[in-house]
């Protein structure tokens, strides 16, 4: 499918992907980034959530260009939010990744640079947020939240 993708030919690789489905071959993530790539050039964007889906079922995720492949279809038909949902940040476990998404949308004309601003620092909090929830659960687990309290520290949650 990559072949037929890097030259353009998508009914092919919609053919090809058909073909393996009905034949109930185990696909693999990037088979469905690419899959998702392709419907949504075909303008199939409920297809190309569903392969996104099976990635996200598979505990894996998919491609940065299938993302944005289907953040673009998703804004086209004006499902910005679902477009913001399906990206989730934390699952590529970068700001970079999602500023990726923020300049995608705004060089879509769908996000205007002050909406890009807003949103930025908005991940950011939300980001130091998980990573404080990630420490303290690392405390919870190894026991270590107690030992922290009984010594008087004042940063933990009471």
């Amino acid at each position: 499918m990559g072949a037929l993708h890097k030259i353009g030919d998508v009914q092919n690789e919609l053919s090809l992907y058909g073909e393996m489905k009905d034949l109930n071959l185990d696909l693999d993530s990037s088979t469905f980034s690419i899959a998702i790539q392709c419907f949504v050039e075909n303008e199939d964007i409920q297809e190309a959530c569903a392969c996104h889906n099976k990635i996200i079922e598979m505990s894996h995720v998919p491609s940065v260009a299938a993302y944005c492949s289907l953040a673009k279809g998703l804004c086209k038909i004006g499902e910005i939010d679902a477009a913001m949902i399906s990206g989730d940040a934390e699952k590529y476990g970068t700001l970079e990744e999602a500023r990726k998404v923020f300049t995608n949308l705004r060089e879509c004309k769908l996000l205007r640079e002050a909406s890009t601003i807003v949103y930025d620092e908005i991940l950011i909090e939300h980001m130091k947020k998980k990573t404080a929830d990630f420490v303290l659960s690392g405390l919870k687990f190894f026991g270590l939240e107690s030992k922290l309290k009984a010594k008087g520290c004042t940063l933990l949650p009471r």
